[in-house]
């Protein structure tokens, strides 16, 4: 991948056009990307074509502020570039993921189900005068402070994991900043 700036048309009596095709049909593949300071309209037009050319993509931005952004956005490493570097291919994040969700879902759906059953066997059984109004609120009581208990007890253990993996990303973020101070 090759990036540009430029502020304007070729001026050194080259031909970027021609050199841009030839970079990326080499056997690298090359992508020539072009970033437009402050550009007229037939220098946007040339570095469109030389982008064009290479391969790759032309975009414009008028300030400093718009450069940096935009210098960013396209140098920035991927989360699964960042990933790999760190030993971790994006099929094990993937499925690390999956796992916790496979876990933690049904846990809260367990819950919820046995605070339902409960309740229904509670109004039940005070329905049909099995039990005073008394011991159906005793029994709905016990029954929602132990579900309450249980959601408190998996929210711990998901914001435990959140926590982590904001962690790694904020690791991962301080690398790529690190990385791109390296550009300014």
């Amino acid at each position: 991948m090759v990036y540009m700036v430029s502020d304007g048309v070729e001026t050194c009596d080259g031909d970027p056009v021609t050199a841009a095709k030839q970079l990326q049909n080499q056997s690298i593949k090359a992508k020539v990307n072009i970033i437009g300071f402050d550009v007229d309209n037939e220098g946007q037009k040339q570095l469109k074509q030389v982008a064009d050319s290479g391969g790759g993509e032309y975009v414009t931005v008028n300030d400093p502020a718009d450069l940096e952004v935009q210098i960013t956005k396209k140098w920035q490493p991927t989360i699964g570039e960042l990933v790999w570097t760190q030993g971790v291919t994006l099929q094990q994040m993937t499925a690390a993921m999956e796992r916790m969700n496979e876990i933690y879902n049904p846990l809260y759906r367990v819950s919820d189900a046995e605070w339902n059953r409960i309740k229904d066997a509670a109004y039940f059984l005070h329905d049909e005068k099995v039990i005073t109004d008394d011991v159906e609120k005793q029994v709905l009581k016990l029954a929602h402070s132990q579900h309450d208990l249980r959601n408190k007890h998996f929210q711990a253990i998901k914001e435990e994991k959140e926590s982590e993996r904001d962690r790694a990303a904020k690791e991962i973020n301080d690398k790529v900043e690190k990385w791109r101070q390296q550009w300014q």
